[in-house]
């Protein structure tokens, strides 16, 4: 099987501030993006996908399930997901560099 680019594997997050009832942000969520593809993430105000995004930079930690960048569990933010660039040190995968990829396929991930 072939290692997707990105990979998430039923990754669920509820928050629970204090004082209030929990707020599920993502329940169950799959993903599977090959390099190269294009994704656009769609859904209404409130559905995960800032959460989604935000758990894939390792920016939040998820209660339970699989995240994984070219096949590297994401832990956290840090240097793991950082390269080496002609000398000079890149920063963490974001979204507009995900973007500018030719792409010759197009998912839309709906919450």
């Amino acid at each position: 099987m072939a290692v997707q680019y990105i990979e998430a594997k039923n990754v669920n997050l509820t928050f629970t501030p204090p004082n209030r009832m929990p707020v599920t942000a993502l329940q169950g969520f799959d993903v599977a993006v090959g390099e190269g593809e294009f994704v656009s993430i769609v859904g209404p105000s409130g559905c995960g996908k800032s959460t989604f995004l935000n758990v894939l930079l390792g920016l939040i930690k998820p209660n339970s399930g699989e995240m994984a960048i070219n096949g590297n569990p994401v832990s956290g933010p840090g240097r793991d997901r950082r390269r080496q660039q002609n000398g000079i040190r890149a920063g963490p995968i974001t979204l507009s560099r995900l973007l500018q990829q030719n792409a010759p396929v197009h998912k839309a991930v709906l919450c």
